[in-house]
């Protein structure tokens, strides 16, 4: 009986490792495929009419130009409104044709400081999560005038990686693959 208890532990053991090391491939796959996704918040809801998929690229591209001051034709394969959002002005998520189009209006986003208008990356449940807890060690380290950032799951402090350790609940220095 004791032999069977241990095959079985031993079973089990080893399908919860196969399990999280299948999670992990999912969510890399999932992040993989929002690369070159922005998620635009605070573009009003055209007033009683329906929005069509144009009618949201067309908001965003009016930000691009008149907000952000990028008169180039930055090309989207799609936009739509996302359910949710914030005082009844549901975001729009962009997928743009190449990531260097994503990275170019990542970079003016400086820009809409002032406006009611912000974006944000499209990240994974599980990396959101991730950088919800580094939000304070990311506060922290520039009330003390150090250069730091979030950078998809790791917090980046004056050049050194940091990911949140939950057991510790602190961080640990991130071994950078390159």
């Amino acid at each position: 009986m004791q032999t069977e208890i241990d095959e079985v532990r031993k079973e089990n053991k080893e399908l919860k490792e196969k399990v999280s090391s299948l999670e992990e491939k999912l969510d890399d796959q999932e992040s993989r495929g929002r690369r070159k996704n922005l998620i635009f918040y605070g573009i009003p809801t055209p007033p009683n009419r329906a929005e069509t998929y144009a009618d949201c690229e067309e908001a965003v591209k009016d930000v691009l130009r008149n907000k952000m001051g990028i008169q180039e034709e930055i090309p989207m394969e799609r936009a739509h409104r996302l359910k949710g959002g914030r005082g009844g002005t549901r975001p729009i998520i962009v997928l743009f044709e190449k990531y260097k189009h994503k990275e170019k209006v990542l970079s003016e986003c400086k820009k809409l400081k002032g406006t009611d208008v912000f974006v944000s990356e499209d990240f994974t449940l599980k990396v959101r999560e991730k950088r919800r807890q580094l939000l304070p060690f990311l506060r922290e380290a520039k009330s003390a005038n150090k250069r730091a950032f979030l950078r998809f799951d790791s917090l980046v402090v004056e050049g050194k990686h940091y990911v949140y350790d939950a057991e510790a609940r602190g961080l640990r220095e991130k071994t950078v693959n390159m």
